[in-house]
C-alpha cells in the first residue's frame, strides 16, 4: 500500500473489499462499493472512472471506521442513512428498521387488488399501521396517486423519518401517532387496505411490557390483510 497520503482510490477500494471479505460479509465487493460511493458523495457507477484518484488520507481513516462499522454488523444502510426501495429513496435511521426488497411482494399483492378495485368516483382509502420509514406508504401513493393514504407509527422519532420521506417524494400522505390502544374495529374497517395481524399474535402483545409491546407491534408489518381478498 500507498503512504497514507498517497492512496489512490482503486486501493482504498479493494482494501476495503479485502477487509469486509476477512470480516465475514456476505457481500463485500458492493458494500465496499456503496460505502465508498456514498463517503465521497458520487453515484457507484462512477467508481470506475475514478480509478486513478487521489484520495486523502483523511477520507482514508473515515472509510476505515466505516467497514469497521460494517464488518462489526451495521448495515449499509444505517451507514449511509439511506436504502432506495420501490425505486426510490428512502432515508433510514436507528430509528426504523430498512425496509427490505421483499416487502415489495406486499405492496405489488397490494396494488394489484388496488387496481382491479380503483373506478370511477370509487374512493379507495390506505391504512399503513407501523409505518416505519414510511416506504410501503409512498410507494402505494407514489404508484397510485388517486388513493388516500394515512400512515400510523407509535413512535415519534419513526414518523420524523416518515414524514421526511414523504416530503421529499412530494406525496401527500397524512400521519400520525397512535397509542398503545388499538385502532377501535369501526375505525379499521373504513379502510379498504389496512395491516393487521393474528388475533393469537395480539392477544399476546396485550400481555407484553410496553417494551415487547412496540416490537410486537413492529414485527407485525409483514402481516397484511387486504380486505375483500
Amino acid at each position: 500500500m500507498s503512504q497514507l497520503n498517497q492512496y489512490r482510490l482503486r486501493e482504498v477500494l479493494l482494501h476495503g473489499m479485502t477487509l469486509l471479505r476477512s470480516g465475514n460479509i456476505d457481500t463485500p465487493d458492493l458494500d465496499a462499493s456503496l460505502i465508498l460511493a456514498w463517503l465521497l458523495r458520487v453515484e457507484r457507477s462512477r467508481l470506475v472512472l475514478m480509478w486513478d484518484h487521489d484520495i486523502s488520507g483523511e477520507t482514508f481513516q473515515e472509510y476505515m471506521n466505516l467497514m469497521k462499522r460494517r464488518i462489526d454488523g451495521e448495515s449499509v444502510a444505517y451507514i449511509t442513512g439511506t436504502k432506495e426501495f420501490w425505486g426510490l429513496p428512502f432515508k433510514v435511521n436507528s430509528s426504523v428498521l430498512v425496509p427490505r426488497p421483499d416487502t415489495e411482494i406486499l405492496v405489488e399483492a397490494a396494488l394489484n387488488w388496488i387496481r382491479r378495485s380503483l373506478q370511477p368516483k370509487k374512493h379507495l382509502c390506505v391504512i399503513d399501521v407501523c409505518t416505519g420509514s414510511g416506504a410501503i406508504a409512498v410507494a402505494l401513493k407514489h404508484e397510485c396517486p388517486a388513493l388516500s393514504v394515512e400512515a400510523s407509527d407509535i413512535s415519534e422519532a419513526a414518523l420524523e423519518v416518515a414524514r421526511y420521506n414523504i416530503h421529499r417524494t412530494e406525496q401527500s400522505i397524512y400521519t400520525k401517532a397512535i397509542c398503545w390502544i388499538p385502532f377501535p374495529g369501526h375505525l379499521i374497517s373504513s379502510f379498504q387496505i389496512r395491516r393487521t395481524f393474528p388475533r393469537k399474535l395480539f392477544r399476546h402483545y396485550q400481555k407484553k411490557s410496553k417494551r415487547n409491546q412496540y416490537w410486537l407491534w413492529t414485527a407485525a408489518r409483514t402481516v397484511w390483510t387486504l380486505s375483500e381478498i
